[in-house]
């Protein structure tokens, strides 16, 4: 499974600062530069001074380990981030109250789903000659919702934005939570390995509202194309 959240870089700030809050499988053990290499005697997550220094140390962003994930964490202005690769078998409630945790706050997108979901939702991969291309399209947030996946958690400002019919994608999930900063977190089926047999309702759904992406709309402009730079320019255009 992975979850993602975006925000600008002051709130992804203030949310790892509250990590403690987090449910215990995901609050970090250890902080590291690298996703490999964690020194755990002397690099134990704890927001402390130390900590506090090598995050100055590293502006960029840096990684998180967790018993259950490897967080990493991206400091770009707007474009802020946190990722999270869980590597193990953890209860769905607590991605609920993860989702939850983030929904609290002024975070502006965020997803969890199974990894193989998000490819079908943001990756195209065609075959050109003897090579096998691939290229992820429409996760950038900044014209639409990059798709619908297990979870959603999406913020006023973007449901406002982009015209997104909420109304529909709520008509159509299993369950619905309501936050006071505007932000609803949408579960739209109850296990998050069965994505496939619930695929041609959320592709119905994003193919229906300008507000969120669909990867089929690049299909059509690229299936004549046997070039790749051709391939790639027309891609780069649903960044």
């Amino acid at each position: 499974m992975i979850i993602q959240i975006l925000g600008s870089e002051g709130e992804i700030r203030k949310c790892v600062s509250e990590f403690s809050n987090l449910p215990s499988e995901f609050i970090p053990k250890y902080f590291s530069e690298n996703e490999t290499g964690i020194d755990k005697k002397n690099n134990i997550f704890e927001y402390t001074d130390k900590f506090c220094d090598f995050i100055e140390e590293n502006p960029l962003g840096y990684f998180l380990h967790a018993k259950s994930s490897t967080v990493d964490v991206s400091l770009s202005g707007d474009k802020s981030s946190l990722f999270f690769d869980v590597k193990m078998k953890i209860p769905l409630r607590n991605v609920d109250e993860l989702l939850c945790f983030f929904a609290k706050r002024n975070v502006t997108y965020g997803y969890a789903c199974d990894w193989d979901e998000r490819k079908y939702r943001n990756l195209i991969v065609k075959q050109i000659g003897n090579s096998k291309i691939h290229q992820w399209v429409g996760r950038s947030v900044n014209h639409h919702l990059p798709g619908l996946y297990w979870c959603n958690l999406i913020s006023k400002n973007l449901i406002e934005n982009f015209i997104v019919d909420k109304d529909n994608i709520i008509n159509n999930s299993l369950d619905v939570k309501y936050f006071d900063t505007g932000t609803v977190v949408i579960k739209m089926f109850d296990e998050p390995l069965d994505w496939e047999s619930y695929a041609p309702i959320l592709d119905s759904i994003c193919e229906v509202d300008a507000g969120i992406f669909s990867k089929w709309e690049v299909f059509d402009e690229i299936d004549s194309t046997d070039n790749q730079n051709d391939f790639f320019k027309k891609c780069l255009k649903y960044p």
